[in-house]
């Protein structure tokens, strides 16, 4: 059984390129390791690079669509993958 607390442990935003959850995870995760679920496609939002420059050092992206509800486990498995561990905020 994972044991969860939500000041440590990586962070996964579904909506990666969300300026509010970016916002919000810029504020949350500064010494966590930050998963972005997302489209990958060019936008005119960089979720990596605007974490940086607030001072999040370890972020990953990966492909979510989510109008594809049927893969929200395989997304979560892969976050945590990415993270080296539990995921303990989303």
């Amino acid at each position: 059984m994972k044991s969860l607390f939500p000041d440590s442990g990586a962070i996964l935003l579904l909506g990666g390129r969300s300026e509010i959850g970016l916002e919000t995870v810029a504020r949350l995760g500064r010494n966590r390791t930050i998963v972005l679920a997302q489209r990958l496609r060019p936008s005119e939002v960089d979720g990596p690079e605007f974490l940086r420059t607030q001072g999040v050092e370890n972020v990953h992206t990966l492909n979510w669509d989510a109008f594809n509800s049927d893969d929200l486990r395989s997304v979560y498995r892969e976050a945590e993958r990415l993270a080296g561990g539990p995921i303990s905020t989303v």
